[in-house]
């Protein structure tokens, strides 16, 4: 007995099985009653494959776990064990985040995905917990139509935020820096015969770093200068059990954006995971992989969006042939990760000072093995969340776990979003473009 305790486990997406037909909207909201009859104060139910991570103590815990056990046999369910574990769920705001409102400068997080309206405007999509503060007394639908209205400015970045990226943009001078000086030291040997550079290619050599070093030094002034503009936000869910609704649209202030180098949506895949590495994470079985060109520019491009039945029903296989669908997100925190997306939605428990409660549900992003760490952390709330073919699908809002890190990142789906907007009166699409 004493070697189960050695073996490591890691959570896994559920795939095929009958669970996933009874679960949602039905024996979810049962087994959630179960757990409010024995006054358990429950933040949220995931359905995950799950190893063993060592024994669970406590009579109360004991008695749920038997009567959700009991409720699973009488649906026909023998194969599914039922585990409590403890967890506290989380919005990823805080103070060290990326975007923030001017009037919250201490709440700030990740910008999500860009939508193009029928009024041409650009939009950036964001978690509305990120520009308005939480807060179950004011949290009514904000939009501003018109200017008259009262405006909420928003920065893309907040104070540590920004100081950390114009360190890097003044270190990325002075690297260009030395290379121009390193230029001029090749340019002034060719001229003296050496290294068999002629003068006409030094002088190429030497406008190819000044031009570089100019370009950098103009990416600082576009970045203090750039600010959006909030237009409209939607509250956090009602006392029905959907989507949390906790987005923000966000219009861009498309003068302070260059038309012509404006990449749409994609994401940067940087130089934290290798081009190789980066396909056997995303594309885990050969069947998918027939397709993919890693990006010589490193951005990979967002192409459509993932539907419901996709997300449910995922025809994309791992690498054990179970349809998963391999997501990845960029954060401000934790950068490019990659995870799984569960096709089994999982259920969110808030509660407030007032006693008053909500539920939402969620779509589970696991981390990708139990190697690979957290998928996000706090910071991250906002991130636009993209499969292995670059559909979009959905936004970043929080996660749980009591250690350090969050054991599973919830997320709103794009469609359900979109929905929304549109019932709003935003007719809007993830093809963002800019107009010159």
């Amino acid at each position: 007995m004493a070697q189960a305790y050695l073996l490591r486990k890691e959570l896994r997406t559920v795939g095929n099985h009958p669970l996933k037909a009874v679960w949602e909207d039905n024996l979810a909201l049962r087994i959630h009653s179960i757990l409010e009859s024995k006054g358990v104060k429950w933040t949220s139910t995931d359905v995950a494959r799950i190893g063993f991570v060592g024994d669970l103590c406590g009579e109360d815990g004991l008695a749920v776990a038997k009567e959700c056990k009991q409720l699973l046999v009488a649906n026909e369910i023998l194969d599914v064990e039922v585990e409590i574990r403890e967890s506290v769920v989380t919005r990823y705001v805080g103070p060290t985040l990326r975007k923030r409102a001017r009037s919250t400068p201490w709440a700030e997080g990740t910008g999500g995905f860009y939508v193009t309206g029928d009024d041409s405007k650009l939009y950036l999509v964001t978690a509305r917990h990120v520009v308005f503060k939480p807060n179950r007394a004011d949290n009514d639908t904000y939009e501003r139509k018109f200017s008259s209205q009262p405006r909420v400015d928003v920065a893309l970045f907040g104070t540590a935020a920004f100081n950390s990226y114009v360190k890097r943009i003044k270190r990325a001078i002075g690297e260009k820096a030395m290379i121009l000086e390193f230029q001029e030291r090749r340019v002034k040997e060719a001229v003296e015969g050496h290294d068999g550079m002629d003068a006409d290619e030094a002088a190429r050599v030497r406008a190819n770093a000044e031009g570089l070093v100019k370009e950098a030094k103009e990416a600082i002034v576009a970045f203090k200068k750039l600010c959006d503009d909030a237009t409209s936000a939607s509250p956090l869910p009602s006392n029905l059990v959907k989507y949390t609704q906790d987005y923000a649209l966000v219009e861009i202030d498309s003068s302070k954006i260059d038309a012509a180098s404006f990449t749409r949506n994609a994401i940067d895949l940087g130089n934290q995971i290798g081009p190789a590495e980066f396909a056997r994470l995303m594309f885990p079985n050969p069947e998918n992989r027939h397709a993919f060109e890693y990006p010589t520019n490193g951005l990979f491009k967002v192409q459509g969006i993932i539907s419901d039945e996709e997300m449910r029903r995922p025809t994309i296989l791992d690498q054990n042939d179970d349809p998963c669908l391999i997501v990845m997100k960029r954060g401000n925190t934790t950068g490019l990760t990659v995870g799984r997306a569960n096709d089994i939605l999982s259920y969110v428990r808030n509660y407030f000072d007032d006693g008053d409660t909500q539920t939402s549900k969620e779509w589970a992003i696991f981390s990708y093995d139990d190697k690979s760490g957290p998928f996000s952390d706090e910071g991250d709330s906002g991130s636009g969340i993209i499969d292995c073919l670059g559909r979009l699908g959905g936004l970043l809002t929080g996660g749980d776990g009591v250690t350090e890190y969050s054991n599973v990142t919830y997320a709103t789906p794009i469609s359900f979003i979109l929905d929304s907007l549109k019932a709003n009166g935003y007719n809007v699409t993830v093809e963002a473009t800019l107009s010159a």
